[in-house]
């Protein structure tokens, strides 16, 4: 009698680790509210942090007007903590989700930033460092494309702005 068939649980395994990064971000996202003294419940239902970046993002193209610049000579506007871990965790996600990032380095890679947040100020170039170090690791041995390699670090270099003398 043969065996019963079993079918791949590679989407469900996806699901699974989806969630498991959202709840990961959420746990981020109430520990920056609690260093920050700001109450978590009130702080994050009635928040939008992008309202700040909608004010620039409905301008059209204009064709007749001269050319817009190249995406990559722009300055895009600076990151804080809580932003670069929504962005990050769910570039994360959306690459382990295509394939583009293996579940080990996805959940190094999110262990990496939860020492950036939750850092002392003063550490936090030194963080920021040693998760660029991963990122270029990781996309070397193929465990990251390098596409999502590159759009991780042009986050990470958002974020710089705000390393220093911001607290101590």
């Amino acid at each position: 009698m043969p065996a019963p068939r079993r079918r791949s649980r590679s989407p469900l395994a996806a699901i699974a680790a989806a969630g498991l990064v959202l709840v990961l971000a959420v746990g981020v996202l109430l520990a920056l509210d609690d260093d920050r003294g700001t109450p978590s419940a009130a702080g994050t239902a009635n928040s939008t942090p992008h309202s700040p970046a909608t004010s620039a993002a409905p301008k059209p193209p204009s064709p007749s007007t001269s050319p817009p610049a190249p995406p990559t000579t722009e300055a895009p506007e600076p990151l804080d903590l809580r932003q670069l871990a929504t962005e990050f965790v769910a570039l994360l996600v959306k690459a382990q989700a295509q394939g583009q990032v293996d579940r080990r380095t996805a959940d190094d890679l999110r262990d990496e930033l939860a020492d950036l947040i939750r850092g002392k100020p003063k550490d936090r170039a030194k963080h920021v460092k040693k998760l660029r170090e991963r990122i270029d690791e990781a996309a070397e041995r193929d465990e990251l494309s390098s596409g999502i390699a590159d759009r991780l670090d042009d986050l990470l270099e958002r974020v710089e702005v705000h390393v220093g003398r911001d607290d101590g």
